[in-house]
């Protein structure tokens, strides 16, 4: 690409490689500023439920305390932020890309957070997004605004990034489960294992979990000092082929009895046989909710039945008549596919364990 600034590109992708979580925010930045310079630069994780930030910035000193926590509690009016919540996008992109001058100008967010620090303009990427959560990087300007060329630069460095930062978290939780220190940190409430291979792929550490896992999914145990069952070898020796040219491919899927084991790669180091951690998740398949179907209403009549009501009393409960009483039962056997009121407390849940009478 014309005009690119390739030693600091190639610095920016060696000095993350092999950052740990702890050190990869400061590194980023310090890479990034040298890339693309601007005023000042921001890895956030912003929890934009709960109004809480964590703020990691280059220069360390650009944003005062009191202006950090007003950014943690108006984050949610941030136009980039809700577009990455709402859709995952991983392009680059700018407050700009969504809000003229003026709007963005009636912001508290502007007005309590961006105009104290001069900034007009800023670019992010993401490089993970969760439910109510992103964690990604900004860089900022005053009145001079980015170009198209230091979009596309971002744009060129985040997959490396996203990479960088989700192996270094990767290689943190692998140790931590390998060591005892975790048991079932997945999100989600996904229960996790792990086991460590040398740079000839071969078995050194495995967690109990880990080994009931493979051994369920592949027929065939895992074994100290040997390679894992095909086809885990063969994607484990596929991924890391490239390395370091090109980061392995981290995520595979196997089927187990009842759901899915999901498996990460996370390289230990940058030499040319690497060893590896992989983060083995368990998804397990969770039976539908037979009262999912069921309106509000008929919710509601299932539960004062379910506290041993008769029908007359849960209909003056409700306020309602007998005969809607029973039309909302009716609707509701039909949608659990049972005839009685015992059997459709018992088809919910919640009232399986109910008093009849």
């Amino acid at each position: 690409m014309a005009g690119m600034n390739t030693p600091a590109l190639r610095a920016l992708l060696e000095s993350t490689a092999a950052a740990t979580p702890d050190e990869f925010p400061e590194k980023v930045l310090a890479a990034l500023h040298r890339l693309i310079p601007c005023s000042h630069l921001g890895y956030n994780e912003v929890d934009v439920r709960h109004r809480r930030a964590v703020v990691v910035t280059c220069p360390s000193s650009a944003i005062p305390a009191p202006l950090l926590a007003q950014f943690a509690s108006l984050a949610h009016q941030h136009p980039v932020i809700q577009h990455f919540l709402a859709t995952g996008d991983p392009r680059t992109h700018g407050i700009s890309d969504f809000l003229d001058k003026r709007t963005f100008h009636r912001l508290d967010l502007y007005g309590d957070f961006f105009r104290p620090l001069g900034v007009e303009h800023q670019l992010a990427v993401n490089l993970q997004v969760g439910a109510d959560t992103v964690i990604g990087i900004a860089l900022n300007r005053g009145a001079s605004g980015f170009s198209d060329h230091d979009r596309v630069l971002l744009d060129v460095v985040r997959p490396h990034l996203a990479w960088a930062h989700a192996q270094g978290r990767g290689r943190r939780l692998g140790e931590a489960l390998l060591g005892g220190e975790a048991t079932a940190p997945g999100a989600g409430g996904r229960a996790a294992s792990a086991l460590a291979l040398d740079g000839a792929r071969r078995v050194r550490r495995a967690t109990s979990g880990a080994r009931r896992c493979v051994e369920a999914c592949l027929g065939m145990p895992v074994l100290d000092g040997q390679h894992l069952p095909e086809p885990l070898d063969a994607w484990v020796r596929a991924s890391l082929a490239a390395y370091p040219k090109a980061p392995p491919d981290g995520a595979c899927a196997l089927p187990l009895p009842d759901g899915v084991l999901r498996v990460f790669c996370a390289v230990e180091d940058a030499g040319p046989q690497a060893g590896c951690i992989l983060i083995l998740f368990e998804q397990r398949r969770t039976a539908p909710d037979p009262g999912a179907r069921l309106t509000a209403r008929e919710r509601d009549v299932l539960a004062v039945l379910a506290e041993g009501m008769s029908t007359r009393e849960a209909a003056d409960r409700l306020g309602i008549a007998r005969g809607t009483l029973y039309k909302h039962l009716e609707n509701a056997y039909a949608k659990l596919g049972v005839h009685s009121r015992t059997a459709a407390l018992r088809a919910v849940p919640p009232y399986a364990a109910s008093p009849e009478r």
